[in-house]
């Protein structure tokens, strides 16, 4: 995971470096589109990350008094924030092959969405 990760915040990177004016309105509403998919894709990969360290005990073993609290300090959100997160990842849990098709289906929505282009 960590090497995709890393390619991940690279083309990221190469977004974040591009210019947007030159694009076309349909490329500029798919690549809307297609950033909304990414975000919720990496949101699951976030809750699935949690949700381990919360039931290996990752955060009291380093001190925290629990999940909550960890990461409230560790990803510096409020408490609420926080809370939700484990609450989410439990749920997505619960509920992980579900999710996984949906990922599945988004993931095959982006790529038909987002015309290529030239290099």
């Amino acid at each position: 995971m960590r090497e995709a990760l890393v390619r991940a915040a690279e083309a990221v990177g190469d977004c974040v470096e591009s210019s947007v004016w030159g694009m076309s309105d349909a490329e500029l509403i798919a690549a809307l589109d297609s950033v909304h998919v990414l975000e919720q894709q990496l949101a699951a990969v976030k809750l699935g990350l949690v949700r381990e360290l919360d039931g290996r005990g990752v955060p009291v073993g380093q001190g925290a008094s629990s999940t909550v609290a960890w990461l409230r300090h560790r990803l510096r959100v409020s408490p609420s924030a926080a809370r939700k997160l484990v609450e989410l990842a439990s749920a997505v849990e619960a509920g992980s092959s579900v999710l996984r098709e949906a990922l599945a289906r988004a993931r095959s929505t982006l790529s038909r969405r987002m015309p290529s282009r030239p290099q």
